[in-house]
């Protein structure tokens, strides 16, 4: 990215003293989809703003719990040296809860070296290619979390078993849940307005403590970064009362899982629906057909960026409580597939796709659907057949291009071995995702589970 000139640095600061701003939340997003960062004083960021900011470059090789992996990525790292992140000028979120004296927060990108595994960069390269092909996504991710009456320090010391969630019965959209916890949500949903992010709908879901709340579509970064802000200002507003949020793709095998589902539409530069058109039947257009159709071709390589995680593919096995495609199929508002088209007016019509947990980086989910329905339209790419029907109940036999991998490790390597992700998202990043997800997959393989010590103990 280029830096910020400096007549333009002087007025972002201007205007932050005269609202009275004395400190500024530097934040970057590592490849586990966590924002991290350090508060700075007013002069110190002048300085960020100025020459950059120094920031360890160990963000692409640490995971959740601040696990590091034994990956190598570059001298820096060998040597626990500083990388260089340049601010974001137009990402400025102001921050609920800083009382009289207002505090914002930045986010900032990688530069040099670290920014082939900075996953802001990288969604940057592919909206810079939608550009390029004269479209601009509308985005928006719809998570579902579960709420627990737990803290960090209560779940270690239950040795995270036995964990309570917040309503100890599952009510689907009940609403006397919501008027019950109406001060709760009230408060959430006054934090996410002020900090930016509009927020279309909420609701109770199935499972104990489990609730789905809807981001509203927006053009380009905006809703990859309303996506990942969205999940810290949860964790933070659960813990301030007394809770603790999780996006874990399945926090237990009693529950249902948690989902990130992606909603995506295109618009031409001239601000027209470019999935809708009327002479078509069911209102698709050809290009939205070549979108569904890269999505088909290309979404199962890439399907470790939606699923990044040992405990994402909870979520994505067999079970009643569980998502089950077997196969990158599509349906018009079907739930059963893993592309659901929402019909609609010409701005309303948009693609969901269902396959992300909760758990995934917001930048790479994001980047993964676009870059691969873009190839689609490069390529001219036909869709199978709309399935009509229940998808999991299904048993025609599809073409092997749109079987999903059904393990970690089947994923793990068939992004490895993608043409499709070197091109978009570059080598570097695909050696080292990979390498990473690999070291998460062996650590999973040396615990011992409870179901382990209780079955043969």
């Amino acid at each position: 990215m280029t830096e910020i000139p400096p007549q333009q640095a002087e007025a972002l600061l201007r205007s932050l003293r005269d609202r009275g701003v004395e400190s500024v939340l530097m934040t970057l997003c590592d490849l586990a989809g966590q924002l991290r960062g350090k508060t700075l004083s007013m002069d110190k960021f002048a300085a960020c703003l100025a020459q950059g900011c120094a920031f360890p470059p160990i963000f692409p090789v640490t995971d959740f719990a601040d696990a590091i992996l034994p990956v190598r990525v570059n001298a820096a790292l060998d040597r626990l040296g500083d990388g260089h992140a340049q601010v974001v000028r137009d990402t400025c979120r102001d921050l609920p809860w800083s009382g009289a004296v207002p505090a914002v927060m930045f986010l900032a990108e990688m530069t040099g070296a670290e920014a082939q595994w900075d996953p802001r960069v990288l969604y940057r390269g592919v909206l810079e290619r939608a550009a390029e092909h004269g479209v601009e996504p509308y985005q928006a991710v719809e998570y579902e979390f579960t709420l627990l009456q737990e803290s960090h320090d209560t779940v270690q010391a239950r040795q995270f078993r036995d964990l309570l969630p917040f309503g100890r019965q599952s009510d689907l959209y009940g609403i006397w849940r919501t008027l019950a916890e109406s001060e709760f949500w009230s408060e959430l949903l006054a934090a996410l307005t002020h900090a930016g992010i509009p927020v279309e709908a909420m609701h109770p879901e199935f499972g104990s403590g489990t609730y789905e709340i809807i981001m509203a579509s927006v053009p380009g970064m905006r809703a990859a970064d309303n996506a990942v802000i969205f999940r810290a200002l949860v964790k933070a507003h659960a813990t301030r009362a007394g809770l603790l949020a999780t996006f874990m793709a399945r926090w237990s095998g009693s529950a249902p899982g948690n989902s990130g589902h992606i909603h995506v539409s295109l618009r031409n530069r001239g601000g027209r629906a470019v999935f809708h058109d009327d002479s078509r039947p069911g209102q698709m257009s050809r290009a939205g057909l070549y979108f569904i159709g890269g999505l088909q071709r290309w979404l199962p390589e890439m399907l470790l960026m939606l699923l990044p995680n040992v405990n994402s593919f909870r979520r994505y096995g067999a079970g009643a409580w569980s998502f089950d495609p077997r196969w990158c199929l599509w349906g018009v508002d079907n739930r059963t597939t893993a592309i659901r088209v929402m019909p609609g007016a010409a701005e309303e019509m948009h693609l969901e796709v269902r396959l992300p947990g909760a758990d995934a980086n917001p930048y790479l989910a994001l980047g993964a659907v676009l870059a691969a329905g873009l190839r689609g339209m490069e390529e001219s790419v036909e869709p199978s057949a709309a399935l009509v029907g229940n998808a999991y109940e299904s048993t025609r036999e599809w073409p092997e291009s749109v079987r999903l991998p059904r393990t970690f490790v089947e994923a793990i390597e068939q992004f490895a071995a993608s043409p499709m992700v070197a091109d978009y998202f570059g080598g570097e990043f695909q050696r080292v995702f990979a390498e990473t997800r690999r070291c998460q997959e062996r650590e999973s393989r040396d615990a011992v589970s409870e179901w382990e010590l209780r079955r043969f103990l």
